[in-house]
């Protein structure tokens, strides 16, 4: 299991975009094919939309991700004060095709006035 390096906050009334670098899971010439498939463990209090591929270079974490190897989503809703996991997965062109998982932590803030 691949946990993305760092929890991500968002306040539960913001749609916010995820991206995820899948680049050390993959070999060289391997490239994310599909449409990956992201799911929140444990209920449905985010609305999870957007799901792709990057298709063009992105930058994670100031890195820069090669177009097919990283995964981008948007999320919004859910519960001030709670964190929730949710996992990715999605195939790889390889000869022989491989399934990934990847796993970001999403936490909510308490709401500040």
């Amino acid at each position: 299991m691949t946990t993305a390096r760092e929890i991500r906050y968002k306040q539960a009334g913001e749609k916010r975009n995820v991206k995820v670098d899948a680049s050390e899971k993959l070999d060289s010439s391997a490239r994310l094919t599909g449409a990956p498939v992201v799911a929140e463990g444990g209920g449905s209090d985010l609305t999870i939309a957007d799901e792709a591929v990057n298709s063009a270079e992105m930058t994670v974490n100031g890195d820069t991700v090669a177009a097919n190897k990283g995964y981008k989503f948007s999320v919004s809703g859910g519960t001030a004060g709670k964190t929730y996991e949710l996992k990715i997965t999605c195939s790889t062109n390889d000869s022989v095709a491989q399934n990934f998982e990847d796993y970001v932590t999403i936490g909510i803030l308490e709401t500040q006035r």
